[in-house]
């Protein structure tokens, strides 16, 4: 959500079907119906002919992860990737890399390119 807190353990969460963004549960008080589309770094965009989506379809979770999945933002395309998928390692990555836990959103400057803005780079050499 808009807030960028992180959920801690036993909260209440509302997540996209996809799980391509959630809310906490006061954010998730604050949205319109209509949920607003979200640009590929995470911003939210005016409207734009896209499939609509809807505050009753969000689904309603209980954070009790014992171990939250790490995630690892692109500086190229400012992506959020799951971090194995990523094929992100931390300890040779710079330690500028951006990296969340569900919702915990770290902006740094940066030192992670993913694997698909790896290969439009070495497609255009």
């Amino acid at each position: 959500g808009a807030c960028g807190q992180r959920i801690k353990r036993g909260a209440t969460f509302f997540i996209m079907r996809d799980g391509s963004r959630l809310w906490c549960q006061r954010c998730h008080m604050g949205l319109s119906t209509v949920l607003p589309p979200c640009a590929s770094d995470g911003t939210e965009m005016g409207p734009v002919p896209q499939q609509l989506c809807y505050k009753r379809d969000l689904l309603k979770r209980t954070f009790d992860e014992d171990i939250a999945e790490p995630w690892v933002q692109c500086d190229q395309c400012y992506e959020w990737l799951h971090q194995p998928c990523a094929l992100f390692n931390p300890f040779a990555c710079p330690s500028g890399a951006s990296s969340r836990d569900l919702s915990l959103s770290a902006t740094s400057s940066g030192g992670f390119t993913c694997p698909l803005c790896r290969l439009g780079k070495a497609a255009e050499a």
